[in-house]
């Protein structure tokens, strides 16, 4: 019995610790409403190990460079904090201009140049969420191919842009944790029969 219960604390334990990293990203859709282009973003993000550039404020900085892998985020007058981390990939050919959105909601932005932006006193674990929209423009506009665009960061904290009609794709490493549990279970079970 004491095994049995050592095996579910394990499997319990690493259920948490995938919980608590899978939690630790900000997801972006990108989908085409009507005759309009429009981001949502929401989530958390965790901030250990990276180093803040800069504090800035943004006067109405929305839009996109699908060719950068950058989506701007900022309401009129955002104050923001900059932080240094690898963009997203290309997710598209063509740029907009930077005051081609219209946000609203928290500022959030990834810039092309290795570098993100937070409202400005974010602490690790806070919720943000917003709106971006680009009026009249769809995926053709800014030549974007849908499909999934991750990028992680050496915390495993991170960004998914899901660009389109597509699924984010399950972490498959709760199952490769489990399935030692799970099997070693079985086999208990199949020895005490």
């Amino acid at each position: 019995m004491l095994r049995k219960k050592s095996l579910f604390a394990i499997a319990a334990a690493a259920a948490t610790a995938l919980a608590a990293t899978a939690q630790a990203k900000i997801e972006i859709v990108l989908d085409e409403v009507g005759n309009d282009l429009v981001f949502t973003f929401n989530g958390t993000l965790d901030l250990t190990g990276m180093m803040r550039i800069d504090e800035s404020q943004e006067e109405n900085r929305s839009g996109l460079g699908a060719r950068f892998g950058s989506i701007l985020s900022f309401p009129d007058g955002s104050l923001i904090d900059t932080y240094g981390a690898p963009s997203l990939d290309a997710f598209g050919g063509r740029n907009s201009g930077p005051e081609a959105g219209i946000s609203t909601g928290d500022a959030f932005g990834i810039f092309g140049d290795d570098v993100f932006g937070l409202p400005t006193g974010y602490v690790s674990g806070d919720f943000i969420s917003g709106t971006m929209m680009i009026e009249n423009a769809d995926f053709s506009t800014f030549s974007i191919v849908p499909g999934v665009y991750t990028r992680t960061f050496a915390n495993g904290s991170g960004f998914v842009l899901l660009a389109g009609d597509v699924q984010a794709v399950p972490l498959p490493a709760g199952a490769v944790l489990a399935a030692p549990v799970v099997g070693a279970m079985v086999l208990r079970r199949r020895k005490k029969a």
